[in-house]
């Protein structure tokens, strides 16, 4: 893997709630800066064709539901966890 490529991980729900429909627009945000990011979408409905669909010519590998541990394993992996809610507390 390249080290200058960034590796995103959404982790929740796939639905407009946890913002997940605002990912595809931030991949062609970033790719308009000529950064292009490998996505790891974790969570329910990630393994739906409707939600994968949302995507064009990206880099995104989705996982289903993930244990803890598996999903532990993938955020130590990666560069940065992106959740662009705006119904979250944190």
């Amino acid at each position: 893997a390249d080290p200058s490529t960034p590796e995103l991980v959404f982790a929740g729900r796939c639905d407009e709630a946890k913002g997940y429909h605002l990912l595809p627009l931030i991949d062609a945000a970033l790719q308009q800066k000529n950064i292009q990011a490998h996505w790891h979408i974790a969570g329910p409905g990630s393994d739906q064709p409707k939600v994968q669909q949302q995507w064009k010519q990206s880099q995104v590998r989705f996982y289903g539901n993930l244990s803890q541990k598996e999903l532990t394993a993938l955020l130590l992996k990666s560069t940065a966890f992106v959740l662009p809610t705006l119904a979250e507390g944190m």
